[in-house]
């Protein structure tokens, strides 16, 4: 479960990247297109003024309606790749969304399925009912194994908020021994001087049955 976690942030990650891309190509390209507009300008500027020699006003007009052309269009791409990637970010939007719904369901239980139902004109949890349109069902979909997960391997918050003792480790094993509690069982000693990750002769025998 956790791989498949794994590889859904990489997939996301990798498609924010693509998104942070395609805004510095747009701003690359109207800085461009800036550059382009205003040297075409200066050099007609420059060429009605050597026309006219003794007539100034007639470059620095020309220059004028120039600029302002340029700056309508260059208004004009703007606001139309404005709403270009206003419509692009929706999409991606909702593509994630759709996305992150699906490897969601990687993780359902077996037997977890969504049908559409007629009455409520919406897809439901084919076990409960539930509307799942926006999110899986919260009981039978993905948090029901995450629940299973985290029952079976993970103590709770207030034993790991005390110091951990040999039956701790005794009820979980792949936790303190196999997982990320190793380095607080390693730690920790138990009563007699032990190390909890190692056997101690004295908890092992408080731990047999009387004969």
């Amino acid at each position: 479960m956790s791989a498949r976690h794994t590889r859904r942030d990489r997939h996301l990650m990798w498609t924010e990247l693509g998104d942070l891309w395609e805004q510095v190509q747009g701003y690359l390209a109207m800085l461009a297109l800036t550059l382009f507009v205003g040297g075409i300008a200066t050099l007609f500027g420059l060429a009605i003024g050597e026309a006219a020699g003794k007539a100034p006003a007639w470059t620095f007009g020309g220059l004028a309606a120039v600029g302002l052309a340029a700056l309508a269009v260059w208004r004009w791409r703007a606001a139309g790749r404005t709403l270009d990637t206003i419509l692009r970010e929706e999409e991606l939007a909702a593509a994630r969304a759709r996305l992150a719904r699906s490897l969601a369901l990687v993780d359902a239980p077996a037997g977890y399925v969504e049908i559409w139902d007629p009455h409520v004109e919406c897809i439901v949890c084919s076990q409960c009912g539930a509307p799942v349109t926006v999110d899986p069902c919260p009981v039978h979909g993905p948090a029901a194994t995450d629940r299973a997960a985290l029952d079976g391997g993970i103590p709770p918050v207030s034993v790991l908020a005390r110091p951990i003792t040999a039956a701790d480790i005794r009820k979980w094993p792949r936790y303190f021994l196999d997982g990320p509690g190793r380095k607080l069982a390693e730690q920790t000693d138990c009563r007699h001087g032990y190390r909890l990750t190692d056997s101690c002769p004295c908890c092992d025998a408080e731990q047999e049955p009387a004969a």
